[in-house]
């Protein structure tokens, strides 16, 4: 272990603490949280260290106190981890974006596959019979097609275009952030250039970003409408960057400039995939895939199979599925992304999907599309997880059920529910989605317990 002395340093260590610190001097980390901060005990008492890593020794600011724990800061590094890097950006320590680019990529996967297990045999007393090795992406930089950018213009006039400081709303002024596409630094540069000399930009607010197969799509999203002179140069800008352009006000959407259908492909499965600039995809378009091979691969459908997907977006998993299987029941809250996902089948010449829009935190037994019987069924919620229609499926008996988790206490909730109601639960793989954080997704394969 190397012993040396690093200054943890930047704006955030110069802030001070509103908490009177009794911590000591030197703080041994044992672990890493499922949020990313370093873990260590103190006379019982446990204490999260953001910055620190596992096998480090660090001096710490405490920031918060509460009765069952401490939440503290690095100051200062004595002993460095073996796995400690130094960060791709320069604004790694003050944005709130990517918080484990300290960590070598392949340590951290590691670590977050040990954290899900754990909290898994911990809180719910599951093991699964199998862990498939982790879905990995070999860029940990340009990996990602879609973000929402701040925007904001100081008093000063100076303009600020970037992302939430860490646990803020403030925005850390970037210029170039390198977990984004080519293509979107590159609008990012020239849309300041252009914005710089306007004053009065307090009306601009966000910008969404997604780069597909076809080109790059923007959406500004503005309080009021904007002058001639700044909607002739975002025009003008758009057309240069051959970029797709609009204006999003309360009422309406203003098109500045539109040059292509925006898509991407899902390469393996020969399937074009269409979408809006705002609906929801999976940013990391190779990872996505290997989840779509993973999930065919351990469901193995075959063509008599009848396939219940829920929270089924523009189709990621079941078009592939609709590929191989007599029909696919696809169920989602949003009618913009069912019609998206009956337009996507429609493109990709699939006759074999009925889609739907259902609340599926009101969802009963009773429900139409509920009544027939489902060889496999695909679960890919939201954070908030699928607590509320699992009891729904209780009369259903696939005979493999996949659940696609972004939150893993979601998933030890959830998979509770599903154990409850006879189910195995046979492999479980990760898959780094968003390279050098503490996010992680789980791929879980429940199986009949027959």
């Amino acid at each position: 272990m190397n012993q040396r002395r690093i200054r943890y340093g930047g704006l955030k260590a110069k802030r001070t603490s509103s908490v009177t610190s009794n911590l000591p001097d030197q703080i041994e980390i044992s672990g890493l949280s499922i949020e990313g901060r370093g873990t260590a005990r103190i006379d019982g008492k446990l204490i999260f260290v953001s910055g620190a890593l596992p096998n480090e020794t660090v001096s710490a600011r405490l920031e918060k106190s509460d009765k069952r724990f401490d939440e503290a800061e690095v100051d200062e590094i004595f002993t460095a981890s073996d796995n400690r890097v130094t960060p791709i950006c320069k604004h790694y320590e003050n944005c709130g974006g990517c918080d484990l680019q300290h960590l070598e990529t392949l340590k951290a996967v590691e670590l977050k596959q040990e954290q899900i297990l754990s909290i898994l045999e911990r809180q719910a007393n599951l093991t699964p019979k199998t862990v498939d090795a982790p879905l990995l992406s070999t860029k940990t930089s340009g990996y990602r097609r879609s973000a929402r950018v701040g925007i904001n213009q100081r008093e000063t006039g100076e303009l600020l275009i970037g992302f939430r400081r860490a646990a803020s709303n403030k925005l850390v002024n970037i210029d170039q952030c390198p977990v984004l596409t080519e293509r979107m630094n590159e609008f990012l540069s020239a849309l300041r250039e252009t914005l710089t000399p306007f004053d009065k930009l307090k009306m601009l607010t966000h910008i969404e970003l997604v780069d597909g197969d076809t080109g790059l799509n923007v959406e500004i999203r503005a309080t009021k409408g904007l002058s001639d002179e700044l909607r002739l140069a975002l025009t003008e800008l758009a057309k240069s960057a051959q970029t797709n352009l609009r204006i999003a006000l309360d009422s309406q959407t203003v098109e500045l400039n539109r040059c292509f259908e925006p898509s991407y492909q899902l390469n393996e499965q020969s399937l074009n995939l269409e979408f809006d600039t705002t609906d929801f995809l999976q940013v990391n378009a190779e990872v996505n895939q290997q989840m779509i091979n993973r999930a065919l691969e351990w469901l193995k459908p075959i063509d008599t199979d009848q396939v219940l997907d829920l929270f089924s977006g523009l189709g990621n998993f079941s078009l592939p599925l609709a590929q191989i299987c007599a029909g696919v029941t696809a169920v989602e809250g949003s009618a913009k992304m069912v019609e998206r996902s009956l337009s996507n089948a429609r493109l990709n010449g699939i006759d074999n999907i009925e889609a739907y829009k259902a609340d599926l935190s009101q969802v009963t037994p009773s429900v139409h599309w509920l009544k027939r019987s489902y060889d496999l069924i695909v679960i890919d919620p939201p954070r908030t997880g699928a607590a509320a229609i699992i009891p729904a499926l209780e009369q259903q008996k696939p005979r493999a059920l996949l659940y696609v988790a972004c939150d893993p206490m979601s998933l030890v909730r959830d998979s509770q529910l599903l154990v409850a109601q006879g189910y195995k639960l046979s492999r479980l793989a990760v898959a780094d989605m968003f390279p050098n954080t503490h996010h992680i997704e789980t791929l879980a394969l429940f199986e009949a317990n027959r």
